[in-house]
């Protein structure tokens, strides 16, 4: 497993009840949606797996 897929793991095991991640090519970066309520839809983007990491983190703080 290479170390993109190994902290791709470690994130969906850890905040994949929540939120939606994922890769895009175009322009190139990852995802985080997570969707609240019926009518709510928070997203969060980013270069790398641990920038995104570090959003979905804060992002689950300020949320208590």
């Amino acid at each position: 497993m290479d170390h993109v897929t190994a902290k791709l793991v470690r994130l969906v095991a850890e905040h994949g009840e929540r939120w939606d991640i994922e890769y895009s090519k175009a322009p190139a970066g990852w995802a985080a949606v997570e969707r609240p309520t019926p009518t709510a839809v928070h997203v969060l983007v980013a270069l790398d797996l641990d920038e995104l990491q570090a959003k979905i983190q804060r992002a689950e703080r300020l949320a208590g």
